[in-house]
């Protein structure tokens, strides 16, 4: 812990961070769910789960603006 960053430190961004993990947890709950309750195959299940990555990146360069950089968006595609 470094003193100076105490400062830097927004504590609702904390906050939306650890609800953001919480819903990102549940669906991975979810999956083991749909997996043992629903007999929904492994290799149906977790390509599904791995979607929230591509719909985040998604939401996150077009919609919320957060990525503006060129290359960097680039880079996401080629990934």
């Amino acid at each position: 812990w470094r003193p100076e960053l105490s400062k830097e430190i927004r504590w609702e961004v904390i906050r939306n961070g650890m609800i953001a993990g919480a819903i990102w947890n549940a669906g991975n709950v979810c999956q083991i769910i749909a997996q043992g309750h629903f007999h929904l195959s492994y290799g149906i299940s977790y390509p599904i789960l791995q979607c929230a990555l591509l719909f985040g990146g998604l939401w996150g360069i077009y919609y919320f603006r957060e990525v503006t950089h060129g290359p960097t968006i680039l880079v996401f595609w080629i990934g």
